[in-house]
């Protein structure tokens, strides 16, 4: 099975401990501002002179650098953090015995052999409407898992067609919809 299709997609990458890190330092930064927060909530509601007479007398000078550096602190890690959760585009496409997914720098081969799992995921909100997103993710063996998000959500029909020309994935296709798979298979 030779197919041409090819589907844009989007892949968010994270480097593992450096975004760990960055998270957690955003959310130090996060608790002692909503700390922070807290201490003055009960000076809201006087004037600004009293407010700064309040800051400089009673507040001693290691908490005002530690409430300045928190600030500073919770604006530069939040958006070091989205940098370093970069997203990266791409394209999926189908091949005769394997997947394939490429990117400006990598191209992935996954041979259908080697694949335990496809859940084939569509968010919807609270009101069992959707959310314009389908997501994809391939479970390998030996290998973590592979997820993307097509660009274009009005390609997910033509994909799960493209996948269940696969005799060997049709069973190992999860959270398809079951009334599309019964108007496919019919």
């Amino acid at each position: 099975m030779e197919s041409n299709n090819k589907y844009p997609i989007v892949i968010k990458k994270k480097i593992p401990y450096v975004s760990e890190l960055l998270l957690s330092v955003f959310s130090f930064c996060l608790i002692i501002t909503g700390l922070c927060f807290l201490f003055f909530m009960p000076a809201l509601r006087s004037s600004n002179e009293m407010k700064v007479v309040a800051t400089i007398t009673i507040i001693p000078e290691y908490i005002k650098w530690i409430i300045l550096y928190s600030g500073i602190g919770l604006l530069v890690f939040r958006f070091l953090y989205k940098y370093v959760a970069f997203y990266n585009t791409g394209f999926f496409g189908f091949n005769s015995d394997r997947l394939t997914i490429s990117t400006k720098k990598i191209i992935y081969q996954i041979p259908i052999s080697n694949i335990q799992k496809i859940e084939l995921i569509d968010p919807v909100d609270s009101n069992d409407t959707t959310k314009g997103k389908f997501i994809v993710v391939i479970y390998q063996r030996n290998s973590d898992p592979l997820q993307f998000q097509l660009k274009v959500y009005d390609d997910c029909f033509s994909l799960i067609d493209n996948l269940l020309k696969y005799d060997s994935l049709k069973d190992r296709i999860t959270n398809l919809n079951k009334t599309y798979l019964s108007d496919v298979s019919s």
